[in-house]
């Protein structure tokens, strides 16, 4: 029901306008509709009429239009904005990773066509970052944090001591990286920055699936569902950025794909050496990424703004 009080709709009015121009927090936008009608309330105890004294109120807190772009000048849905020093150093940190991890391990990769596309990707997102896109940000903490993560698993799994003097340069790299881009005030990171560091979980899950092809003695099902999983997380990637209401599609595909991949999987025997420690860390990040697609849905239809959303994400 409406609000009949002038000043309680006007205020309504007011509040329906800033959401619409930006995403600030609950707290924010109770904070500016308090300062309105505190305003609006000592205009009118000095006798001016309700219709003068709201757009006086207005004029001085500030048109919505004009809090939001001040708004998204420091912080964007996905988070607050990196300084230069930290966005300039993260980003020739991952420069230098790219490059490193390209001469250690081109001829190695299991997939070739996949570590290309990782090894394009991550220049992407160096550069990204480096221009300080907050949603760039948001991905490189859940790409170093998931590679951190797997690094210390690995390291208990295997041992310290049996890793090459290369991945410890790599580790100390992911370390360096992560700690500039690392969210570490409570908030720094909105709900679609943390749907986006959420993805590189679901990335992972399905190139996991995919780097075990060339043990394959055909194209088997769970192959097939690794390869539209991970198609499906780039797209969803795209439509996070743009917040976009269609981005839950293929998130929810993703999710879908791997909890098929993992039914799969239960019923596949590893004959090598660790393939019991291989075929655990297998299904668990695959596992894992069913889950976190699942997150990502739910994320991404809550921080949509539209249906089809709005190229303006990806320079925010």
């Amino acid at each position: 029901m409406k609000p009949t009080d002038p000043t309680e709709l006007a205020i309504e009015t007011y509040r329906h306008e800033l959401e619409a121009e930006a995403d600030l927090a609950r707290d924010d936008v109770a904070e500016l509709e308090d300062h309105l009608r505190s305003m609006i309330t000592d205009l009118r105890a000095t006798g001016a009429s309700a219709e003068h004294a709201i757009a006086q109120a207005r004029a001085r807190l500030g048109e919505p239009r004009v809090i939001a772009r001040e708004h998204l000048r420091v912080r964007s849905p996905f988070g607050a904005k990196l300084s230069r020093v930290r966005a300039w150093s993260a980003a020739s940190l991952l420069i230098l990773h790219v490059v490193l991890g390209t001469l250690a391990y081109m001829g190695q990769s299991m997939y070739v066509g996949i570590f290309v596309l990782e090894m394009a990707l991550a220049l992407g997102l160096a550069l990204a970052v480096g221009f300080r896109m907050t949603w760039a940000r948001a991905v490189i903490v859940g790409v170093i944090g998931y590679a951190l993560v797997h690094d210390a698993i690995a390291a208990l799994a295997y041992g310290g001591l049996a890793m090459t003097p290369v991945a410890w340069m790599l580790i100390a790299l992911r370390l360096a990286i992560f700690a500039f881009v690392m969210p570490w005030r409570r908030g720094e990171l909105g709900l679609s920055g943390i749907a986006l560091a959420l993805l590189a979980v679901v990335y992972m899950g399905a190139n996991w699936v995919l780097a075990f092809e060339m043990y394959a003695p055909s194209f088997t099902p769970e192959i097939g569902f690794a390869h539209v999983a991970l198609l499906s997380t780039l797209g969803a990637g795209i439509g996070l950025v743009m917040r976009a209401r269609w981005a839950v599609v293929p998130a929810a595909i993703a999710a879908f794909s791997l909890a098929m991949a993992t039914s799969l999987l239960l019923d596949i025997t590893f004959r090598f050496e660790d393939a019991a420690t291989v075929r655990a860390m297998l299904i668990g990040t695959v596992v894992a990424g069913a889950l976190a697609a699942s997150a990502c849905a739910v994320l991404g239809w809550r921080t949509a703004r539209t249906t089809f959303g709005s190229l303006r994400g990806f320079v925010s």
